[in-house]
């Protein structure tokens, strides 16, 4: 089962070893499971976690059971290190110079990636939101936002502005 953004897991099947299914330990396990409290608690801390886990029947298909925790028995919690770019308090501090209002998107665990920008110093990292609890209608949305945003697409703030001629491609300048 190839790894979805959409499920946060993958799988696969063995001959002689069974399904195994690899992703996020609160989409793979019960509210209530041990494991899934340890993965929160390592998240707090900036660490990304993912759950390895048996599945107690064959993946047949991508909406398969092993959502929500269904047949899935906890092997593992694989934590990684999320390394910060040296020069990311740089960048930040440019945008924030510029008013430019930084937005921290991302598919892993909201506490985690909030835990890295509360690291970093960003305005608002302290309530991070997990898009799954968003409406999903357009018409539960803020009257305030556009089409434009909401398709995805941005505008350059009039204050940023980018020039080809700088001393480093992509850089902003001034």
């Amino acid at each position: 089962m190839p790894f979805s953004s959409a499920r946060k897991w993958s799988g696969a099947e063995f001959a002689d070893h069974g399904s195994w299914v690899l992703g996020a330990p609160d989409v793979l396990l019960p509210a209530d499971a041990a494991e899934r409290g340890e993965a929160e608690r390592l998240g707090a801390r900036g660490l990304r976690v993912l759950l390895l886990g048996r599945h107690d029947e064959p993946l047949a298909t991508p909406d398969d059971a092993a959502q929500n925790g269904a047949g899935v028995r906890p092997v593992a919690l694989v934590v990684l290190e999320q390394k910060i770019r040296d020069d990311a308090r740089a960048t930040l501090d440019y945008f924030a110079h510029e008013r430019v209002e930084v937005k921290v998107i991302s598919g892993d665990n909201a506490t985690s990636v909030g835990a890295v920008a509360h690291a970093l110093g960003l305005p608002g990292a302290d309530a991070p939101v997990d898009a799954r609890t968003l409406p999903e209608e357009r018409e539960r949305w803020p009257r305030r936002w556009s089409r434009a945003r909401c398709s995805g697409a941005s505008r350059r703030p009039r204050s940023a502005r980018w020039s080809p001629r700088s001393s480093h491609a992509g850089t902003p300048s001034r």
